[in-house]
């Protein structure tokens, strides 16, 4: 398996992570109370689609999702059900691409209607935590391609 990529699958990787951005930047604005996770895992389906990539969570033998959908304390990789959003859950949306045969995934997590002292906290440290691991890659990418 190659790891180093060329210049064109960097280009490649960066237009289709900054589609899968969109599309999950859409599924975060949806997600409000009274939309059921099913919905949201519909429009993942349709945008990935339209936006010319391949659900990349469904080349995972036995996961039959485009979408990782968690609520509140569930960690990571819960599957999208018919479960609709109320008013202070904690919703983590984990989409990934597959983008002219390349893997981009993101991931974030959003507030639904009020929450408590409690939840926010958990979020703006989870925030934090993501930027302190996010801030060594920034500067890797920033060095591809100069040596």
């Amino acid at each position: 398996m190659n790891t180093v990529k060329t210049p064109e699958e960097i280009t490649s990787m960066r237009v289709g992570g900054k589609k899968l951005g969109v599309i999950l930047k859409e599924l975060l604005s949806m997600s409000t109370i009274g939309v059921n996770l099913l919905d949201v895992e519909k429009h993942a389906v349709k945008r990935i689609k339209e936006e010319g990539g391949v659900p990349s969570f469904t080349t995972v033998e036995g996961y039959p999702f485009v979408t990782c959908l968690c609520i509140n304390e569930e960690v990571v990789h819960g599957m999208p059900r018919n479960y609709v959003l109320r008013d202070g859950d904690i919703v983590t949306i984990d989409i990934g691409m597959i983008y002219e045969g390349l893997h981009t995934d993101t991931a974030s997590s959003i507030c639904i209607g009020m929450i408590d002292d409690e939840k926010e906290l958990f979020l703006k440290l989870q925030e934090r935590e993501s930027e302190t691991y996010r801030r060594p890659f920034k500067r890797q990418l920033s060095l591809l391609g100069t040596t």
